[in-house]
């Protein structure tokens, strides 16, 4: 049985790399690898039970995560974060699940007999690592284009698209939620963290401005970061509390996305949005800016719509859902036949061909 080792940084609640890891480590499992994860930084215990039973989840570090931790290891030798991650233990594959200390750790490996992956969750600055990897998994095609140009080696870089555990989904979207909408408006919903880089603030400045204007609708924020209480102050100071709530981090975010008439993904910067794609699994079509994995998940779905990455497209790109809701109920129904591009068999097939062809040096 041939072994995998993935290092990533956090196992948390409201992280879209960590939610996919779940489901990618599982992929793994189930194609018969054994695959062993390692975490560097944040470990909730409660998300174990998530990952398949035989799979091996490990703290890299046994020391407590304190403030500023994540920069006094970006200090620590890069051999010293791989023998951390590795146990000193061999491995066929061995897997940079995402930037800076699990790309470095990897990047530093000492074991020579195995194959090397940088997987990309967003753009970085990682053009003096990628020679030490034998191929770099690329998120989306504008992803792929720019590490193209960026790189200074000859490593292959492949599309893969994130893959999710479509069934796990489904299932969860089916529970009694906590809160319900309110049926004569219509909801649209954001999943993620409450941080600037997510659009958060531009996005309540929209809804704000549609509010002046007469539009009446709901806005659920489903996700914490260091903005919620500047946001909870806008929202008190404009008198919004009627139209826009913060739900906080949800451990089941798919029953409250399942009820929205439209999922927002009003980002500055992405990698390849988790929660555009989980919507699209149930049935509710994205209304994303402009960033990387939008248009990959919007081509794919065939519904939704994609619109400048500023306060003003936000703006254009809200009204006109609100103002055409016939388009939304034609996104719902061509949803119906195109989520199947996102489930985890349609990604097991290529998952398949591309470690097979890394092991055999020749991907097709």
């Amino acid at each position: 049985m041939k072994k995998i080792l993935i290092v990533s940084n956090h196992l948390q609640y409201g992280d879209g790399v960590c939610c996919t890891l779940i489901s990618f480590a599982n992929l793994l499992n189930e194609l018969g690898y054994e695959v062993t994860i390692s975490f560097m930084l944040r470990f909730d215990k409660r998300l174990l039970p998530l990952f398949d039973k035989n799979i091996k989840i490990r703290r890299a570090f046994s020391l407590p995560v304190f403030k500023g931790w994540d920069r006094l290891m970006s200090f620590l030798p890069g051999k010293f974060l791989y023998n951390k991650a590795s146990k000193k233990e061999k491995f066929d594959i061995e897997i940079g699940y995402c930037w800076r200390n699990p790309t470095i750790a990897i990047a530093n490996s000492t074991n020579k007999e195995a194959k090397h992956i940088m997987y990309t969750h967003g753009y970085n600055d990682a053009s003096k690592y990628y020679h030490r990897f034998d191929c770099v998994f690329a998120q989306s095609k504008g992803m792929a284009n720019l590490i193209e140009k960026d790189k200074k080696s000859g490593v292959p870089i492949y599309l893969f698209h994130n893959c999710f555990d479509d069934q796990t989904i489904i299932e969860h979207s089916l529970i009694a939620p906590n809160f319900t909408k309110n049926p004569n408006k219509k909801l649209f919903v954001v999943v993620g963290r409450i941080t600037t880089e997510k659009g958060c603030f531009r996005l309540l400045e929209v809804a704000k401005r549609l509010i002046n204007e007469g539009k009446d609708f709901e806005l659920w924020y489903l996700g914490s970061g260091y903005l919620e209480k500047d946001m909870n102050v806008y929202i008190k100071e404009n008198h919004l509390e009627e139209n826009i709530k913060l739900l906080g981090v949800q451990s089941n975010p798919y029953n409250l996305i399942k009820q929205a008439d439209c999922l927002i993904c009003p980002s500055t910067q992405e990698g390849y949005n988790t929660a555009c794609v989980e919507a699209c699994i149930l049935e509710v079509p994205v209304l994303t800016t402009d960033v990387f994995g939008a248009i990959d998940i919007v081509e794919e779905a065939k519904a939704g719509k994609v619109v400048e990455n500023n306060e003003e497209g936000l703006y254009e790109g809200f009204k006109f859902v609100l103002d055409h809701p016939e388009e939304i109920a034609k996104w719902k129904e061509t949803l119906k036949k195109t989520k199947f591009n996102f489930y985890k068999e349609t990604k097991k097939k290529l998952l398949i061909n591309l470690l097979n062809g890394i092991e055999n040096e020749q991907v097709n």
